[in-house]
């Protein structure tokens, strides 16, 4: 919702370009996270590190179906 309120302030050849890098930068959060996971699996205790596989899961969904929406539109 907020990308899209954002995209307002973008003329329309901007547009997509925008989209595309916004969900770059989301893809490689969510990459990092993963990794960070097996940070904790190796360090932190187990319970704590599934409260992270958890988390991560959800922003995986999350960010996975808004984001194939969102290129599924660019087409």
């Amino acid at each position: 919702m907020i990308i899209y309120l954002f995209s307002f302030f973008f003329f329309f050849p901007f547009q997509r370009i925008f989209y595309f890098f916004v969900f770059l930068l989301i893809y490689f959060f969510c990459f990092f996270l993963f990794f960070f996971f097996f940070f904790c699996l190796t360090i932190f205790r187990f319970f704590f590190s599934l409260f992270f596989f958890s988390f991560i899961c959800f922003f995986f969904f999350f960010f996975f179906f808004f984001g194939s929406i969102t290129l599924v539109s660019f087409f």
